[in-house]
């Protein structure tokens, strides 16, 4: 009996950690355009979804959504199911996980966690592995709910437009953006986007980027990701850069963000996530290092 974990796959989890070991299933997304409708880690999507003004996302169905939670309820054999999505602020993810999940009893909870990409990774990986050491239902949603409250995430996109046409960021903080800076910067606060800062080039939005992220820890232990939309050179620099401003910091393998965050975000985005939690820092980075 092991509780199980179940995720939406804006959390861009490499499949390594995903599998019955580790007590992790995968809720796929749609990217629509015209009729074509793609599942996100399922189905094999055009890189030409990005930055294409037709491409939009969708929510999983609730038949969809019926038949990941009750296999993984069959899998806990009685332990439970603890589901944790994307900010429900950016999607409608949680809702339709949370309307099915009451359908389904109590032994499936729900966590909004008020994130995206490795914000919401950390939190799913940290509370399977406390999951399959044998802890119990509340015990599992709780550590899900700690490690979420302790990821800061940033980003930079080479246009706000993308986020305003999807309806992720205001008209007015769009507009603003895009006249006074080239490249706005971006972070999560109560799982909204909200423009942080505005800077003039690429050159200060990296430094930018990597300023903030190692000032958003106080010890220098953390754990970092760094993620990108078709720039995965920009994203090494990046690792480069945080590497020196925090030697403490364990720092994940750059890693592509997956199409429903990227058709929002747009091309040459950039992100980084930052998680002070001991569970989020004591994950393994890499298959190599993942306990079997």
């Amino acid at each position: 009996m092991t509780v199980q974990l179940v995720t939406d796959s804006s959390a861009g989890l490499p499949d390594w950690c995903v599998t019955p070991a580790t007590a992790i299933s995968v809720l796929p997304l749609h990217v629509l355009r015209g009729d074509e409708d793609y599942r996100e880690g399922l189905d094999a999507v055009p890189d030409s979804v990005v930055g294409d003004p037709a491409a939009h996302t969708a929510t999983a169905s609730p038949e969809e959504v019926r038949k990941v939670l009750v296999e993984a309820l069959d899998r806990s054999d009685g332990a439970g199911v603890v589901a944790v999505t994307l900010s429900r602020r950016l999607s409608g993810t949680w809702d339709v996980v949370r309307t099915v999940a009451d359908s389904l009893g109590p032994l499936v909870r729900v966590h909004d966690s008020e994130s995206i990409a490795s914000g919401l990774g950390f939190s799913v990986r940290a509370a399977a592995a406390t999951a399959v050491d044998g802890a119990d239902l509340g015990t599992v949603y709780r550590k899900a709910a700690e490690v979420s409250a302790e990821s800061y995430c940033l980003c930079m996109v080479e246009r706000l437009e993308w986020l305003r046409r999807g309806g992720r960021l205001s008209t007015a903080a769009a507009v603003l953006g895009a006249v006074l800076a080239t490249k706005p910067i971006l972070h999560l606060v109560d799982g909204v986007l909200t423009l942080r800062e505005r800077v003039r080039t690429r050159s200060k939005a990296l430094a930018a980027l990597i300023d903030a992220a190692a000032g958003a820890e106080d010890s220098g232990e953390a754990a970092i990701a760094v993620h990108h939309v078709d720039a995965p050179d920009i994203a090494d620099l990046i690792v480069d850069g945080l590497r020196q401003a925090t030697p403490a910091a364990v720092i994940h393998p750059p890693a592509a963000l997956g199409f429903t965050l990227g058709v929002h975000l747009g091309p040459g985005a950039l992100g980084v996530v930052v998680n002070t939690h001991p569970d989020a820092i004591a994950l393994p980075v890499q298959r190599d290092s993942f306990p079997v």
